[in-house]
């Protein structure tokens, strides 16, 4: 069972898609032991590259129904955000990976995995406040060893000084707009201003807590 595995996975590195999703199905059927057999579901999710998803995703959600997997509900959702990406559904692949960040629990190396994702489609889609926040919490949680440690430490800097200076034109701007408003409205204004700051810095402070909970809580992980 385990060659059969490996070789799977190797199919799987070599981007042989079909051979790789064939030779996992195959190790499905051998009563693989529970963490091979769980694993062998992530990575045929991993490895699909087209055709239907449905009966992947059908067998992903029927073991996010299962409290056995509780441990591993972050790599489901990573999953079928993988899915997700593959077949353009960004906008549901974003809740899947905020799901799998939020639902993690001893698993760092997969929280790095997440943050990084969000990271990278964050700052594709140029959306480099929410981009910084994710290098910033990937970086907490990213062994040095990793091929694109350095890569999300420079991100993590220089969009975190980029995103300063946003902020900088954005407030001068607002200024701007709200001198030109009545009493009334200005105080709305504000209200709704503060009220979105203070969501923003308790998602913030969340996130890097998560993130600090972890690797103290596996040192070695990552």
């Amino acid at each position: 069972v385990r060659w059969a595995f490996v070789l799977a996975q190797l199919y799987q590195l070599k981007g042989q898609e079909e051979k790789a999703l064939k030779q996992y199905a195959m190790v499905a059927r051998m009563n693989p032991p529970y963490e091979m057999a769980f694993q062998t579901r992530i990575f045929q999710a991993l490895a699909f590259n087209k055709g239907d998803s449905k009966e992947i995703r059908k067998r992903l959600n029927r073991m996010l129904r299962d409290d056995k997997h509780i441990d591993h509900f972050d790599m489901l959702h990573y999953a079928l955000a993988d899915l997700d990406l593959k077949e353009r559904k960004d906008s549901s692949a974003i809740d899947h990976l905020l799901t799998s960040a939020k639902v993690s629990t001893t698993d760092t190396k997969q929280k790095a995995k997440t943050f990084l994702r969000l990271a990278d489609l964050y700052f594709d889609d140029r959306t480099y406040a929410s981009a910084q926040l994710y290098y910033d919490s990937t970086q907490t949680l990213l062994a040095e060893t990793h091929p694109r440690s350095e890569e999300v430490k420079t991100r993590a800097r220089v969009l975190g000084e980029l995103v300063e200076q946003l902020a900088i034109i954005e407030l001068e701007d607002s200024l701007q707009a709200l001198s030109k408003l009545d009493d009334k409205d200005l105080e709305k204004k504000i209200r709704g201003l503060i009220r979105d700051r203070e969501q923003q810095e308790s998602e913030k402070e969340q996130a890097e807590k998560d993130a600090r909970a972890l690797a103290e809580a596996n040192p070695d992980a990552g």
